[in-house]
């Protein structure tokens, strides 16, 4: 707490200042699971690092997870957009992307909207896919 106190001196003592969450990219991560685990998408996370949606990342980089506007404003929007889309008389599974997979096969496997597959994972119809990405995908009962 005294170092930290130090650090953001006397004029923000009296305030209450959120710090941005910080990760360490570790062996093996990337930006949609780091998104994913933080409840943002890639966008955001990628905004807020100044990197494209794309990038490589670097094992022992470090990534801004959240700011205080940034959270509030994009955390909740993807969480409540994600309720809306999940059906009641539905399950949800865990698809795995494989080299030369699409968003519309995907789709078209599972039997959903292309527009519902990227809403329930929070990524756009841009997003590039990769192999070992898995993505969420609401089923319908027959």
């Amino acid at each position: 707490m005294r170092a930290a106190a130090r650090i953001d001196g006397p004029a923000t003592r009296g305030r209450t200042t959120r710090r941005p969450v910080v990760h360490v990219v570790r062996r093996g991560d990337s930006l949609w699971r780091i998104a994913r685990r933080n409840g943002t998408d890639v966008r955001t996370l990628a905004r807020l690092n100044g990197i494209g949606p794309g990038a490589t990342l670097r094992t022992g980089q470090k990534l801004i997870v959240n700011s205080s506007a940034s959270s509030t404003s994009s955390g909740g929007a993807s969480t409540a957009r994600k309720a809306s889309s999940t059906t009641t008389s539905g399950r949800t599974v865990t698809y795995k992307v494989r080299k030369g997979d699409s968003l519309s096969a995907i789709a078209r496997m599972f039997g959903v909207a292309v527009s519902d597959l990227v809403s329930w994972n929070g990524i756009t119809t841009r997003t590039k896919l990769m192999p070992g990405q898995r993505l969420t995908v609401q089923v319908k009962r027959r």
